[in-house]
C-alpha cells in the first residue's frame, strides 16, 4: 500500500480552536474504494491538509449539508459514474444544485467532481473518448492560467496521474457572477483537450474560490503512480502506449513531484482565507 500523501498541516490553531469546516463529497461507491489499494480516502485527504474533514458518501445515500455557505471547503472526489448517469442516480443531480447553492466556498474538484462543477456552472456537456485513459498527462497552463497567482506553485508544464474516459467539452459560463477560466490543457494523443484546469472567479469579491481538474492532482509521491497503474492494463503517457522504460520513469517521477499541489493550493489560497473570514465574522 502506498505511503499517505503528507502536504502540509494547516496552521489554523492560532486563529480559533474550531478547525475549518470542510467536506469531502465522495461521489465512488465504497465497493471501488475497497477495489483500490490506497489508504482510506477520508484519511488520505485529513493526512493531506491537516485538517479533520467530515465525509459524506453520495452513492451510499449520505445527506449533504443544509446551507453550503456554512462551509469553508468542499473536495469533490471522482466516480466510476459520469455525468450522463444522472437518469439512473437522483445524488448526481442533488449534488450539481447543492454545489449552484455553494457559490464562495472554496472547492476543489476532481475527475467526476471536476465535471460535476462544471456541470453546476452551465459547462456540463462531456465528450467521450475511444477508450479509457490511464496513466500519465502532461498538462500545459494555458496562457490565462500561466498569469494566475493561484497557480504560482504548479509548474507550467505539470505532470499527473490520470483515470478517466471523458472531458469537459466547453469552458463554463458561469453561474451569475462567476467567471470560470480554463487554466490548463492536456496532452492526448497529440493533441490538447480543452478545460484540464479550470479556474471559479467571485466577480463582485475579485478573488477565485474554486479550482478543479479533469486528473488526480490530489495524489502525491508514490500514492501518484500507484494510482496510474492497473494490473490489467499497462499505463500510457497523454493516450499512447509506452515504449521505453525511462520516459515511464520520467513521467512517475514527475507526477510524484507534481501531485498534491493542487491540495495545497486549495487549503492555503482558498479554504484558510476563508475560513479567517468566517472566524473575524463570527468575533465581531
Amino acid at each position: 500500500m502506498p505511503e499517505p500523501l503528507r502536504l502540509l498541516s494547516a496552521d489554523y490553531s492560532t486563529i480559533t480552536a474550531e478547525p475549518p469546516n470542510v467536506v469531502f463529497l465522495d461521489a465512488q461507491p465504497l465497493s471501488r474504494h475497497e477495489e483500490l489499494d490506497l489508504p482510506p480516502y477520508r484519511e488520505f485527504l485529513e493526512d493531506a491538509t491537516g485538517i479533520p474533514i467530515t465525509y459524506i458518501n453520495l452513492p451510499r445515500g449520505d445527506q449533504l449539508p443544509t446551507d453550503p455557505q456554512q462551509l469553508d471547503g468542499i473536495f469533490l472526489g471522482g466516480s466510476l459514474y459520469n455525468l450522463e448517469d444522472a437518469k439512473m442516480y437522483s445524488w448526481i443531480g442533488e449534488e450539481i444544485e447543492f454545489l449552484q447553492s455553494a457559490k464562495g466556498v472554496a472547492v476543489l474538484g476532481s475527475c467526476f467532481g471536476h465535471q460535476a462543477l462544471a456541470a453546476a456552472h452551465g459547462g456540463g456537456e462531456l465528450i467521450k473518448l475511444p477508450q479509457k485513459v490511464l496513466g500519465y498527462r502532461e498538462n500545459i497552463k494555458t496562457t490565462e492560467g500561466m498569469n494566475q497567482p493561484l497557480l504560482n506553485e504548479l509548474s507550467d508544464r505539470s505532470a499527473v496521474a490520470v483515470s478517466h474516459s471523458f472531458f469537459v467539452s466547453e469552458t463554463p459560463q458561469g453561474l451569475p457572477g462567476v467567471k470560470v477560466i480554463e487554466a490548463a490543457r492536456g496532452r492526448y494523443k497529440g493533441k490538447l483537450l480543452p478545460n484540464e484546469i479550470l479556474i471559479y472567479w467571485d466577480l463582485e469579491k475579485a478573488e477565485p474560490f474554486g479550482i478543479s481538474s479533469q486528473s488526480h492532482y490530489e495524489f502525491k509521491g508514490k500514492a501518484a503512480s500507484a494510482f496510474a497503474q492497473d494490473a490489467n492494463r499497462p499505463p500510457t503517457i497523454n493516450g499512447l502506449p509506452i515504449h521505453h522504460r525511462g520516459s515511464l520513469e520520467i513521467f512517475q517521477q514527475r507526477a510524484e513531484r507534481d501531485g498534491g499541489k493542487l491540495i495545497d493550493i486549495w487549503v492555503n489560497k482558498l479554504v484558510i482565507p476563508r475560513y479567517k473570514a468566517h472566524s473575524q465574522a463570527v468575533a465581531v
